[in-house]
């Protein structure tokens, strides 16, 4: 009877070699959405928007972590928006009709 909120759920873009593709992303991101609409949750938060990719020098270490995170995001750090983020859109405007 309580509420069920899918939160800081995610698939990162890179690197290449371990598998993550921006194809990869937005399978992911239709699937997570329409498991969590067919569960009966409440909500989705999707981790994260942008991505910085490059920029996040710190976060390319050794571990699977340090290699993925900087690349999470929907919307790259120049601004334009991969594939994935008209995948959620489309994914939120069809629960919400």
């Amino acid at each position: 009877g309580k509420p069920v909120m899918v939160l800081e759920a995610g698939y990162p873009t890179a690197p290449a070699y371990r598998g993550f593709s921006e194809e990869g992303q937005v399978r992911y991101i239709e699937r997570a959405i329409e498991a969590t609409i067919r569960s009966g949750a409440n909500g989705y938060y999707y981790y994260n928007l942008c991505s910085p990719e490059g920029r996040m020098r710190w976060f390319q270490g050794e571990t699977l972590f340090e290699r993925i995170e900087p690349y999470w995001g929907l919307v790259r750090c120049d601004g334009s928006r991969k594939p994935a983020f008209e995948a959620l859109r489309r994914a939120f405007r069809s629960c919400a009709s």
